[in-house]
């Protein structure tokens, strides 16, 4: 299980992921977000509305979970992260997010991370059920799982966003 440090990451414009950091010496570690904004958030009195969805989609024979989070500052920007059950440390992040209370999202800009808020993690109850469903179906490899989300991808967003 690879533990992140929320001050080394960098990411380009619109980027989002989902990462295991440290949040103190006596948490043992917990599933972020980190994101960086295409427009350049700003905090609103010194916070942004943040609506959390998730889904499970079947793409060929592969089950992709998506986590998306729509932020509303300036601009309403939304962030699509895709996880992969049978990645490395895959099954572990979903069991850290079927038990944390809240979730801490990172909002990074050209300089470094901006600033970072924490959220009641409406996915929980998604992560607890979404491993059964998966468990039955066949294992897929990495490369199965980028074809599986690029292919998606491609079938279903607006060209115009391309």
């Amino acid at each position: 299980m690879d533990i992140i440090n929320p001050d080394k990451i960098r990411l380009v414009p619109g980027q989002s992921i989902e990462a295991m950091f440290t949040p103190s010496p006596e948490n043992p570690g917990e599933v972020g977000f980190f994101i960086r904004s295409a427009s350049g958030l700003i905090r609103r009195n010194g916070d942004l509305d943040i609506e959390q969805r998730a889904g499970l989609i079947k793409f060929d024979d592969v089950l992709l979970v998506l986590t998306m989070l729509k932020v509303e500052g300036d601009e309403e920007e939304l962030f699509d992260i895709w996880w992969n059950y049978h990645a490395l440390g895959g099954i572990e992040h979903f069991r850290r997010m079927s038990e944390q209370e809240t979730v801490t999202i990172y909002f990074y800009n050209e300089e470094a991370q901006g600033f970072s808020v924490s959220r009641e993690n409406t996915f929980r109850k998604f992560f607890i059920s979404v491993p059964d469903v998966i468990e039955q179906s066949e294992r897929w490899t990495d490369i199965e799982f980028d074809r599986a989300v690029r292919g998606f991808c491609a079938q279903s967003y607006p060209k115009d966003n391309l």
